[in-house]
């Protein structure tokens, strides 16, 4: 989970902002914190306030580094365009800083990097304790040199003393991410960065206003228990929607371009456990496409509406 952000000096950020879930100090409501590694947390938290107060921007910095992290693995060309950007001249060279704290695999990991002009200056990840942290890397560059330094004891075995060295001198390029190039490089070796990166990877979900559902027509097709959750929900927002439900149809049946059907037919026969989504051409419509009983099959979601009727 999602424990703490902090952000300066870019989008609307000037000055550090922090967004967290750790509870204030009242004593009521104790059923909505829960304790991870002695340290209390709120099981869940809201982002509210006035058009243009920031709320879209916290969300885009977040969602930037996790592309940053799992996408590319290296700072965008145009990242300093993304700088806050009403301050003085003097002000304007300011790096960007973005600092992130979550847990993974009965451990809390904080990561933050610092950045400006495609060059990382700082990145740093430890394990959070509640009264210190244990450094699992440190990069920095300063006057050009660039230098890493590993938790306590890496450097005892001589192999790793020469690894790092080439690392900082040959290896990793000043706009590349550590935490990418040795999870992608490394991955066996440093459990830690493993852990984190997949934290990124897979368990942080960003959902924007153009987010689509994407497989969770064949989600709710297959789990009649969040299904069901799903259905006594939505009908209880009063948003119109009476009911939610899958429609499955045969893949011809929604496409008609047979050069494509063999194609992708070919493609999810190799992973017959896979699932791909493709958008209607001519509605725009999301549908995931799936093998199922050796046919490839279709699923839409289609929400019904009450007429004046009912």
């Amino acid at each position: 989970m999602l424990i703490r952000f902090v952000a300066k000096n870019i989008y609307s950020f000037r000055e550090e902002t922090e967004f967290n879930l750790f509870p204030n100090k009242t004593q009521r409501l104790s059923h909505h914190k829960i304790k991870k590694n002695e340290i209390e947390v709120l099981r869940l938290s809201a982002l509210y306030g006035a058009n243009g107060s920031g709320k879209s921007n916290l969300i885009k910095s977040i969602s930037l580094l996790e592309s940053m992290i799992v996408d590319d693995g290296k700072l965008p060309t145009d990242v300093d365009d993304s700088k806050f950007r009403l301050k003085s001249e003097k002000k304007s060279n300011e790096p960007i800083s973005l600092g992130i704290e979550f847990y993974i695999k009965s451990k809390i990991y904080y990561y933050s990097i610092t950045f400006q002009q495609n060059i990382i200056l700082n990145e740093y990840l430890a394990e959070s304790k509640k009264d210190t942290d244990i450094m699992i890397f440190d990069r920095n560059i300063e006057n050009d040199v660039q230098s890493i330094s590993f938790y306590d004891g890496y450097l005892k075995d001589e192999k790793n003393k020469l690894f790092v060295d080439v690392l900082a001198e040959k290896l990793l390029q000043k706009n590349e991410l550590l935490i990418s190039f040795l999870n992608s490089k490394y991955k066996d070796e440093f459990v830690d960065v493993t852990n984190a990166f997949k934290w990124f990877d897979d368990i942080l979900v960003i959902i924007k206003p153009e987010s689509k559902p994407g497989v969770l027509a064949h989600v709710l097709d297959t789990d009649s228990e969040l299904s069901n959750f799903a259905n006594d929900l939505i009908s209880s927002l009063n948003i119109g929607i009476s009911k939610i439900s899958i429609v499955k149809t045969k893949f011809e049946e929604f496409i008609t371009d047979k050069k494509k059907i063999q194609a992708i037919k070919e493609d999810l026969k190799k992973e017959p456990n896979g699932l791909s989504v493709m958008t209607h051409s001519k509605t725009g419509e999301d549908a995931t496409l799936v093998y199922e009983d050796d046919e490839l099959f279709v699923k839409r979601l289609i929400t019904t509406h009450l007429n004046d009727k009912g």
